[in-house]
């Protein structure tokens, strides 16, 4: 026993002299050990102390590029540049954007709704047109498009001693001002037609037969008049006929404030089916007869303004609405389908396809048309801003000649301006106009008018792809 005691201090007093080194040998076994004992997970798992590291590394980088990256305010104004953020932001300014952001939206749904309120036409017959929601849409009946061509050539086309375009001669219609405020009701249009060579001719016989049954007087032999009472006549009626040409033109110039002739307001080619067929016409005719309608309709109004303050035509703005007419196709569109961009998505403006950059999409349908009007030189501004006056319209590009007024009022013009011959003026010769005093010019306006889709699919047929020639 005491032979083993004695080794037993010898190893513990190796042990003392070498303790580091064995504590030392005793972890390097431990750790080897450790390398194939199950504890491995710990540092390479996929939840383990290596890969902690890694996200760990990776949420710092996260954390320094939020440090870094430069941010701005919300722009609240497009005609201003963005802000700069110069701090971190925090979760108040966080709500502040998100509340400003809200109030834009909230905005410009608003601004929307008044600019397809602004925008919205009345159709002639709503029954006519298509109807129902975007998944389910319904075509107008038959009857229903029969009765839509009969109120539209009531409006347009001449009937007996009334002449053509009665609905633009009444202009504006009790349905055009429902939705328009108080102060923004559109003043009467006022228009009239110049007299004919026969009207002058009316008036001179009407002249001739007052003076001869004032003046002739029948010889008691034969009952005829004397000669002395036929040379008194005749020189009454020399003097007396010189003004009549200006007194009939004068009269209707006092009476109407700007003139629209017979012919003036271009009709869709296939509205000629209109009338004299037992088939009802398509909805894609109707659909086109009712845009150019609204567009004549839109001139009306833009000419109604400019004359708002004109007691009659000697001293208005717009002297005469000469034409109105559509191209083709008058739809504007572009190469390539824009159909897909709705109210909510970034309209984009193709510069090359037209001067304003505006195409046909599913946010707006752009019709194109040309306007000639006769105006007051020095109206010109004026008559421009009219046009395009609380309607979606711009004046794209325009020229100006100068009008001979006094020819205008002599010789005249022949029956339905620039179309050569119109619906009501066909063999009663030229029509004589009085302009008054100041210098007038021929006024040509190529337009585009934006037709939102937020009230237009309401009425369109499905896929509305093919546009009717004009006439």
């Amino acid at each position: 026993m005491q032979k083993y005691l004695e080794q037993l201090k010898v190893i513990l007093k190796v042990a003392q002299k070498h303790l580091v080194s064995v504590i030392c040998g005793v972890l390097a076994i431990l750790a080897v050990i450790a390398c194939y004992w199950p504890t491995q997970n710990f540092y390479y798992g996929p939840t383990g102390l290596v890969q902690n590291v890694q996200e760990s590394l990776a949420a710092i980088q996260t954390i320094k590029r939020l440090q870094m990256t430069p941010r701005s305010l919300p722009v609240m104004d497009p005609g201003q540049p963005a802000q700069p953020l110069n701090y971190f932001p925090n979760r108040s300014l966080v709500e502040w954007g998100e509340t400003e952001v809200k109030w834009l939206q909230t905005q410009s749904q608003a601004m929307l709704a008044d600019a397809i309120k602004l925008n919205a036409h009345v159709p002639l017959y709503v029954q006519a047109f298509y109807s129902g929601p975007p998944d389910h849409r319904v075509e107008g009946t038959a009857e229903a498009r029969t009765e839509f061509a009969k109120l539209y050539l009531d409006a347009t086309a001449s009937n007996g001693n009334l002449p053509g375009d009665q609905r633009i001669r009444n202009w504006p219609a009790p349905e055009a001002q429902n939705n328009r405020p108080r102060d923004e009701q559109i003043p009467p249009l006022k228009p009239g037609i110049a007299p004919t060579d026969a009207d002058v001719t009316a008036a001179l016989n009407a002249l001739q037969q007052k003076i001869n049954d004032t003046t002739l007087q029948p010889l008691p032999t034969t009952g005829q008049p004397s000669p002395e009472s036929l040379q008194l006549a005749q020189d009454e009626y020399t003097q007396q006929s010189k003004p009549v040409l200006l007194n009939v033109a004068m009269q209707v110039a006092e009476e109407c404030k700007v003139y629209l002739e017979p012919g003036a307001l271009k009709e869709p080619a296939n509205v000629s089916t209109f009338s004299g067929t037992t088939q009802a016409p398509t909805s894609q005719d109707i659909w086109d007869a009712q845009r150019c309608l609204w567009i004549d309709e839109d001139v009306a109004t833009a000419v109604a303004y400019a004359n708002e303050d004109a007691a009659n035509v000697l001293d208005s703005p717009v002297k005469q609405i000469v034409d109105v007419e559509f191209p083709t196709p008058y739809v504007f569109s572009a190469p390539t389908d824009q159909s897909g961009i709705k109210d909510d998505g970034q309209v984009p403006l193709m510069f090359a396809q037209s001067s304003t950059g505006h195409v046909s999409n599913g946010m707006y349908d752009v019709i194109h048309f040309t306007v000639v009007l006769d105006v007051d030189a020095g109206k010109i501004p004026d008559v421009l801003w009219n046009m395009q006056r609380g309607q979606f319209i711009t004046v794209m590009d325009y020229h100006s000649k100068t009008v001979d007024t006094a020819s205008l009022l002599l010789t005249g013009q022949q029956n339905g301006g620039l179309a050569g011959g119109g619906q009501g003026g066909a063999g009663q010769g030229n029509s004589h106009f009085v302009y008054g005093q100041s210098p007038v010019v021929e006024l040509t306006m190529d337009c585009e008018e934006l037709m939102l889709d937020g009230w237009v699919s309401q009425f369109a047929p499905p896929a509305v792809t093919t546009i009717t020639p004009q006439q």
